[in-house]
């Protein structure tokens, strides 16, 4: 499994388009083991990220951005992972950054489809941290917005 190496937080991951996917990353280690699905709705202008909670079920929306920069976040993604631009699925581990609430190291899941044809859309899974168990028994950190 490939190790990357994770930008410590600031609010500013989210301003720049190079930046977003360790700010997605940041939110989804914060909320713990579970998911962050994108996926532009049909006419709108933003496109939200939403958590879903492995152990509890529950949904919240952790932001949106701009329909406009989707597209070019996706292709971010996959080249963080190391995949294809278009479409890919890759496993990758993260040492724990700055402010995430536990000390393991992150395991993520992330698969991409940025192909107008096929659709465009972005899943990204935190299925484990190392250390603890049960898996997503981690509290959120105070970053949350």
């Amino acid at each position: 499994m490939k190790a990357i190496l994770i930008k410590p937080w600031s609010p500013e991951l989210a301003e720049q388009l190079s930046d977003y996917p360790y700010f997605i990353l940041h939110k989804l280690a914060e909320r713990g083991v579970g998911s962050v699905e994108a996926e532009p709705d049909a006419g709108a202008e933003e496109v939200a990220w939403r958590y879903t909670s492995r152990v509890s079920g529950q949904q919240v929306e952790l932001v949106r951005q701009p329909r406009g920069m989707f597209r070019p976040v996706l292709a971010r993604f996959a080249n963080l992972a190391g995949i294809n631009p278009y479409a890919g699925h890759e496993f990758f581990a993260a040492e724990a950054a700055p402010n995430w609430p536990s000390a393991g190291v992150h395991r993520f899941s992330l698969f991409v489809c940025n192909k107008p044809t096929m659709g465009v859309w972005l899943r990204l899974y935190l299925y484990g941290i190392d250390g603890v168990w049960p898996p997503g028994n981690v509290e959120p950190s105070p970053l949350t917005p």
